[in-house]
């Protein structure tokens, strides 16, 4: 399946720098899913529901994404005015 072989970083010309993955990036990738038209749409979306919580040393970051991810794809990210 392509989301389990997407990496974090890329060259130029798209060939992965390392195997590894980023939370944020799979949470931020959901939410763009939301807008977009192919059937492939659904597994990104799916992916951050599945992913754990972020933890170790990129925790606040990608804890954040990931958390702002949920809010928005529930339905219940808000925005509140001063």
């Amino acid at each position: 399946e392509v989301l389990e072989r997407y990496a974090n970083q890329y060259t130029l010309d798209g060939k992965p720098l390392s195997p590894e993955r980023s939370p944020g990036l799979i949470a931020m990738n959901s939410v763009a899913a939301l807008a977009a038209t192919t059937p492939l749409r659904t597994a990104f979306v799916r992916a951050v529901w599945e992913q754990p919580v972020p933890d170790g040393p990129g925790r606040y970051y990608d804890g954040l994404l990931h958390m702002l991810a949920l809010l928005q794809l529930s339905g219940n990210f808000r925005i509140y005015a001063p």
